[in-house]
């Protein structure tokens, strides 16, 4: 089966709009009350109100002020600086799962997958002074990507509808 996608994913402050494709093969036949299946999912972000905004995930990169001194014996003033990165967008998100369907009326079924995601993340990373307009610095900064490993497990229903005229008795 092939599948189109919408994703809406929300953490903390952010809120994203992925649209993709998902292709899913079950092993036994239609009329089987249970059936196991693999799937494979692709998907891009389309929309986000998050763009430009700081990354404050503590496993990633933070937002963060730092007091650097001078390494020159010459210079005695120390002053602050700040670092982050700041998100620009997903053009990737990824996933492979095996999974089974259990059929548990006419045209309702159960599905749970279990799998491995991947996550391509565009961002730039900036260190600035407390008095700079890191705004400006952000626009010739370098955009650099992450790869973010995931665990995926989905638990979802299922309804079959059917357009096809059903013949009569």
């Amino acid at each position: 089966m092939i599948y189109i996608m919408y994703d809406f994913m929300r953490q903390s402050l952010y809120r994203g709009h992925y649209l993709g494709i998902s292709l899913e093969n079950h092993f036994l036949s239609k009329d089987k009350r249970f059936r196991p299946y693999v799937g494979i999912s692709v998907s891009s972000e389309v929309a986000t109100n998050y763009k430009k905004k700081f990354i404050e995930d503590s496993t990633f990169l933070t937002r963060n002020s730092h007091i650097n001194y001078p390494i020159s014996s010459g210079q005695s003033s120390s002053y602050m600086f700040n670092s982050s990165g700041f998100y620009y967008s997903t053009p990737f998100f990824g996933t492979a799962s095996i999974g089974f369907d259990v059929r548990l009326i006419k045209d309702l079924h159960l599905n749970f997958s279990l799998g491995y995601g991947l996550q391509i993340m565009r961002y730039k990373y900036l260190e600035w002074k407390n008095n700079a307009d890191y705004r400006e610095l952000l626009k010739d900064g370098p955009m650099r990507s992450r790869m973010l490993h995931y665990v995926n497990a989905e638990l979802g229903l299922r309804y079959e509808f059917s357009f096809k005229n059903k013949p009569k008795p």
